[in-house]
């Protein structure tokens, strides 16, 4: 059997027994693969540990994530849905100029892979930097303001050199009250740090305050 011709769409096939002439060509037409349809991703979120979406069932998925140095290869399930974990604790960055999106392809088993869907990642809001009271030597607490039920981080020096978190949550008005623990430094010129999370919303920029002398003892 010879194959005397490829075309784009078909192949023409030609026989010759041993003393024989040649057969006739015989044209058969080149049966396309199907291309897999596109899948569907749903949203993703900056600082999601995992990209997830819906495709045909039991196709194969590859995940493209920026920052990511190889694409993340997983099957759908019999529904079609898919899960692909990113890496070693590694989390979706925040769009960048360049790297704003992940990218899915997904392929059935005897077809074509589908065109690559684009999905943009979406920023998550950040919380607005907390308002700290001024704070004097020797306080026993650190108050301020954030957003209603908001988780406070507030990082005080310590008498070793160190520093320790002190972790409350803001009231329904957005007042918080830190307790000073027994091994703060918190004598004048010590810096004191503070933190605001507003739900899934980033952390705030730390905001900081300075120790100020203490009031002045008062005299009878």
């Amino acid at each position: 059997m010879c194959i005397r011709d490829r075309g784009k769409d078909s192949v023409t096939v030609t026989a010759q027994e041993p003393g024989k002439k040649v057969s006739e060509k015989a044209t058969e037409k080149i049966t396309p693969l199907e291309q897999t349809a596109p899948p569907e991703v749903n949203t993703v979120t900056e600082g999601a540990d995992k990209i997830t979406g819906t495709t045909k069932p039991n196709a194969d998925v590859t995940v493209t994530v920026p920052g990511i140095k190889d694409p993340i290869k997983v099957k759908a399930n019999e529904k079609g849905e898919f899960t692909a974990p990113l890496p070693d604790g590694s989390k979706v960055p925040a769009p960048a100029e360049g790297k704003d999106s992940v990218t899915v392809t997904a392929q059935e088993p005897g077809k074509k892979p589908s065109e690559p869907v684009t999905k943009q990642i979406t920023a998550k809001d950040q919380t607005p930097k907390p308002t700290v009271d001024p704070v004097k030597e020797d306080a026993d607490k650190i108050t301020g303001t954030t957003k209603p039920g908001a988780e406070v981080t507030v990082t005080v020096p310590t008498k070793d050199g160190k520093t320790k978190d002190i972790t409350v949550t803001a009231g329904d008005d957005g007042k918080f009250t830190a307790e000073v623990p027994a091994d703060a430094d918190v004598t004048k010129g010590k810096e004191i740090s503070v933190v605001a999370k507003d739900g899934d919303n980033k952390p705030s920029k730390p905001a900081t305050v300075t120790v100020g002398a203490a009031d002045p003892a008062v005299t009878a």
